[in-house]
């Protein structure tokens, strides 16, 4: 990933982040030249009448009542759902993200691309929708809305990734197939809003990951508007580590302040799982050693070897467990670099976390 600084603004890309955009951007055009304000593509009315054909009895019943649920209201609350509890946590980047997405795409899509287009929908619609078709604003913004709300939790419970994107994905697909079976959107308003919605996500994503990385203010001054000169005295928080591939860089106060924010988190927890990522085996035995001698734990005895040994050379994951006093030190190829820290508190799971990736030095 590759950041582009623009004045107050970091954009960090992922490797296709740019084409998947351009893609995007092509097809919403591809799909506008289709459009005759005189009749339909062809594709649109088959896909209908095949559906409405086809999908009958308490199947369609249920579609119907899906895009009932997904409409307009019951959005809106789950959205401002969504930000009251980012609000409450603190998530102070990940509520940017999410408020952005959802503002962003209302405005891409109602107040310029569908007047743009003035694109009419389907007849014989089977409920009462008003406004402009193309492109759909169900599609982008269930798309926007739930794929942004799973990068979030997933940065914050990565175990959670896998399931979240699956579920995310089957509630968007039912809401595509509900939105058609009403005759509520032709099936090229669906794809070019979709698409619109993935380009914009992909955006935010960007931005968001930008801030994340940056060492900029978690508290009262908003990473988002920090001016340059700031950076090297603003405060870092634990929160902005959430989801990095490797440690950034760090000066001096920095450091300190994360050991701060940490150390009152790590005193309600019983046990501890370490998981040092390295560019040596040596390296990673020295950093588990000065985060247990700094945060007063017992030292875990020896480190047994996996596919590497204590003098291996290249990089290593060491993998280190408190409740049973064992570490593995495997030699794994394509790593970053840093030191994760996992809270267990059995009595209190609300309490465990998992922090990092922390800088391999920060305890030395």
């Amino acid at each position: 990933m590759s950041p582009f600084q623009w004045s107050w603004l970091q954009l960090r890309w992922r490797r296709f982040d740019g084409w998947l955009v351009l893609a995007c951007v092509i097809v919403l055009l591809g799909l506008a030249q289709l459009l005759d304000p005189r009749r339909p593509p062809e594709v649109d009315t088959t896909v209908l009448d095949w559906l409405g054909q086809h999908l009958q009895g308490g199947l369609g019943i249920a579609l119907v009542q899906v895009y009932r649920l997904s409409g307009v209201g019951f959005t809106a609350v789950l959205v401002l759902s969504a930000l009251i509890y980012l609000l409450i946590k603190r998530w102070w980047n990940d509520l940017r993200l999410l408020a952005t997405a959802s503002a962003g795409i209302l405005v891409i899509i109602d107040l310029w691309l569908k007047p743009l287009f003035d694109r009419a929908r389907p007849h014989e619609k089977l409920l009462h929708v008003d406004g402009r078709s193309f492109p759909s604003g169900h599609a982008a913004g269930s798309i926007t809305f739930y794929f942004a709300m799973v990068a979030i939790l997933a940065a914050h419970h990565p175990r959670w990734r896998g399931p979240l994107t699956l579920a995310a994905g089957l509630w968007v697909a039912l809401v595509w197939l509900s939105t058609l079976f009403a005759r509520a959107h032709w099936p090229t308003d669906l794809v070019a809003g979709g698409a619109v919605g993935l380009a914009w996500l992909t955006v935010c994503l960007a931005i968001w990951r930008g801030q994340r990385l940056s060492p900029l203010p978690q508290g009262r001054v908003s990473a988002g508007f920090a001016l340059p000169w700031m950076s090297s005295i603003a405060p870092y928080g634990l929160d902005q580590l959430r989801g990095l591939r490797s440690a950034p860089a760090l000066n001096p106060e920095q450091r300190a302040q994360l050991r701060a924010q940490l150390s009152p988190l790590v005193a309600r927890c019983a046990w501890f799982t370490i998981g040092v990522m390295a560019p040596s085996a040596a390296a990673a035995v020295q950093a588990l050693r000065s985060a247990e001698m700094a945060l007063g734990w017992s030292p875990i005895a020896a480190v047994e070897a996996g596919s590497a040994d204590s003098e291996a050379a290249g990089t290593v994951f060491l993998k280190a467990n408190q409740r049973t006093g064992t570490a593995l030190l495997r030699q794994e190829a394509g790593l970053g670099e840093g030191l994760l820290i996992t809270g267990h508190n059995p009595e209190d799971p609300s309490l465990e976390d998992t922090w990092g990736p922390l800088p391999l030095d920060l305890f030395a």
